[in-house]
């Protein structure tokens, strides 16, 4: 019987080139002056809708910047909060600031997973998925994070 990840790439594989999903994050705080938007393996900045209602820009074509990342499908359990593993490399200059702003506000900093199509990138195909920065792959919390630097 294939697992979730099996039946997950199945349909990935089988999607035409027309259905090619792009996955993003909006990663907020309260010190933040607007939500940080990173789409993953584009080579350029991309515009995405963002759905009604949503605490940011809802209903808005927004830009989300061209981001290297990865990331697990979030992992949904009942009575549990979503969880993933998310790692985002050379983590460009827009974000560096707010990460270093984000070290004074004793506050998790919120982050919306979302996918898109290419066939239409006016709302998201799924999500949000709706996650708190814990602490990073190795375990550093992001109070630690300024002692090496973002």
């Amino acid at each position: 019987m294939p697992t979730h990840d099996d039946a997950l790439l199945q349909a990935y594989a089988a999607c035409p080139p027309s259905a090619r999903v792009f996955h993003t994050l909006e990663i907020w705080q309260s010190s933040f002056d607007e939500p940080a938007r990173i789409v993953a393996n584009v080579g350029d900045d991309m515009f995405f809708g963002i759905e009604p209602g949503a605490p940011h820009d809802g209903g808005a074509l927004v830009q989300f910047t061209a981001c290297p990342l990865t990331s697990d499908y979030p992992e949904q359990r009942a009575g549990q909060a979503p969880t993933s593993k998310i790692k985002i490399d050379n983590v460009n200059r827009e974000l560096v600031p707010k990460i270093r702003a984000a070290l004074g506000v004793r506050e998790y900093i919120q982050i919306l997973y979302r996918e898109y199509l290419l066939s239409d990138v006016t709302e998201p195909a799924y999500g949000p998925v709706e996650f708190e920065f814990a602490r990073s792959a190795n375990g550093r919390r992001l109070a630690d994070w300024d002692r090496d630097g973002a």
